[in-house]
């Protein structure tokens, strides 16, 4: 069944299989889905649409030029309120709870099921700000 969502998620991962991975499963449910190969790209398109929402941000942990750490750390920095999932296969745990210490930010490991994505992405975009 397909769901019918109006949300926009930006997806930055270096990976291409992985970023059209994620950008097509979310498509299938109904989101809008802007992708980026790189942090300093995914900033670009951040930047790019400030009157325009954009509901959550799936970050690839290690990424070479800006890394997910270093992206999160921004986009909260300029977007407090923002909506975070990071992934990653490699993160260890202080670099992960280094950047999962609110409500608004999660954390994905690779390998991951669709579900697992579905799953985290509903959770997310439902918690209200406070």
């Amino acid at each position: 069944m397909k769901a019918k969502e109006s949300k926009t998620i930006l997806v930055v991962d270096d990976n291409e299989q992985a970023l059209a991975l994620v950008k097509d499963a979310l498509g299938t449910r109904g989101y809008s889905v802007l992708t980026a190969n790189r942090g300093a790209a995914g900033l670009t398109i951040l930047d790019s649409k400030k009157g325009e929402a954009i509901d959550l941000v799936i970050i690839d942990l290690v990424m070479p030029d800006v890394d997910g750490a270093e992206l999160a750390s921004k986009i909260l920095a300029q977007k407090p309120a923002m909506k975070i999932l990071v992934m990653s296969g490699y993160a260890d745990d202080v670099v992960v709870h280094g950047i999962v210490d609110s409500k608004n930010v999660d954390f994905l490991g690779k390998p991951f099921s669709i579900r697992d994505l579905f799953s985290r992405v509903s959770a997310l975009l439902a918690v209200t700000a406070a």
